[in-house]
C-alpha cells in the first residue's frame, strides 16, 4: 500500500493503492530546499513552517549571528536543517518531524546554543537517507551547548558530537538505533589525529535503545548503547545521567581520560562495559574516574 514509482521518460508517477487515490491527498516535493542562505549575517527565522524538500530542507552556509526560533520543519527528503561553516547561532524552540536523513546537522561550526527543541521520526525508512541521526555535530565544532531538547524515534544516534568545549545537558533521548545498529543515544569517536577537550554530558535521560539486528548473522544481538565512547575518544565527563533499557548503559571502547560520576544505569542488558581490543591497540583504557554511580538490573 502506498508504493510508488516515477517514470522519468514519460513524466508520470504510478501509485499502488487498494483504494481510490482520488480520495486521498498526495503530495510531492518540487524543490531541493525550502530555504537557503549563504554568506549572510544578523538575521532571524521565526514562526514559519517549512514543509517538503527532496534534499536539505533548510541549508545555511558560511553565515553568522543568526537565530532560528519557533519554526516547524517537516517532510524532508534529505536532512532537515544543516549549517556549514557557521558561527554564533541560537537555535531555540524549533520542531523537526519526519526527515529521511539527519534532523539537525552542524559542520565546522562554533558558538552554538540549541535549547528546548523537539526532534521526532528521523531516518525510519531503511535505505531512504544518507544519515539517520537526530543531532549530528561533525568533528570541527567549538563552544556548543545543547540543553533541554527532546529527541524521540531516531534511526541511528540520538546525538553524535565531536569537537571542543561541547556541553550536552538536560536532554531527553528515547527510542534510538531503530534502523541502524552499533550506535547510541549519545555517541562520539575519535580519528587518532585531532584531540578534543572539555566535553560534558550531564543530567540527560536516555532510554530505549531499540537495535536493528534483522538480517544479521546474530539476530538476538543488539548494539544500541545509552552512552558510547567509541574508538580513540578522550576527555569527556559523563555526570548524573540516567540510562535505561538499552544494550549497554555506558560503553567505553578503546578510549581514555573519561569521568563517569553520579550516573544511574538500570535495566540495560549490561550496565557498564569497558573494552580494549585490536581495533585500536594503541589506545588502552586509562585514566578513567568511575565514582558514585548506581548500576542495577531487575
Amino acid at each position: 500500500q502506498g508504493e510508488w514509482y516515477f517514470d522519468p521518460v514519460n513524466k508520470k508517477m504510478y501509485l499502488y493503492s487498494s483504494i481510490d487515490p482520488n480520495s486521498m491527498k498526495t503530495e510531492a516535493s518540487a524543490f531541493a530546499s525550502t530555504f537557503m542562505a549563504s554568506n549572510q549575517s544578523y538575521f532571524s527565522i521565526e514562526n514559519i513552517e517549512f514543509k517538503g524538500s527532496f534534499k536539505t530542507n533548510i541549508n545555511i552556509l558560511n553565515s553568522s549571528y543568526m537565530e532560528m526560533k519557533n519554526n516547524i520543519i517537516s517532510e524532508s527528503g534529505g536532512e532537515a536543517v544543516f549549517f556549514v561553516d557557521c558561527s554564533n547561532i541560537n537555535y531555540d524552540k524549533n520542531t523537526i518531524i519526519n526527515t529521511n536523513s539527519n534532523a539537525l546537522g552542524f559542520y565546522n561550526c562554533k558558538n552554538i546554543i540549541a535549547n528546548s527543541n523537539e526532534i521526532h521520526n528521523v531516518g525510519l525508512r531503511s535505505g531512504m537517507g544518507k544519515g539517520y541521526t537526530g543531532v549530528n555535530m561533525y568533528y570541527q565544532m567549538q563552544n556548543c551547548t545543547f540543553e533541554s531538547n527532546i529527541i524521540d524515534s531516531v534511526g541511528y544516534n540520538g546525538i553524535f558530537f565531536g569537537g571542543d568545549s561541547i556541553t550536552i545537558r538536560n536532554n531527553v533521548i528515547t527510542n534510538f538505533c531503530m534502523t541502524l545498529d552499533d550506535g547510541a543515544g549519545l555517541y562520539t569517536g575519535g580519528d587518532g589525529i585531532l584531540k578534543f577537550h572539555n566535553r560534558t554530558l550531564q543530567n540527560n535521560l536516555v532510554m530505549n535503545g531499540i537495535g536493528a539486528c534483522n538480517g544479521t548473522d546474530d539476530p538476538d544481538y543488539t548494539a544500541a548503547e545509552g552512552i558510547y565512547m567509541d574508538d580513540i575518544t578522550t576527555n569527556v565527563e559523563i555526570i548524573n545521567n540516567t540510562i535505561a533499557y538499552s544494550s549497554r548503559g555506558i560503553f567505553i571502547h578503546n578510549s581514555n581520560n573519561i569521568s563517569i560520576i553520579g550516573n544511574t544505569l538500570y535495566s540495560n542488558k549490561t550496565q557498564i562495559l569497558f573494552v580494549h581490543d585490536n581495533i585500536a591497540p594503541k589506545y588502552p583504557i586509562t585514566n578513567c574516574n568511575v565514582n558514585g554511580n548506581n548500576f542495577f538490573s531487575k
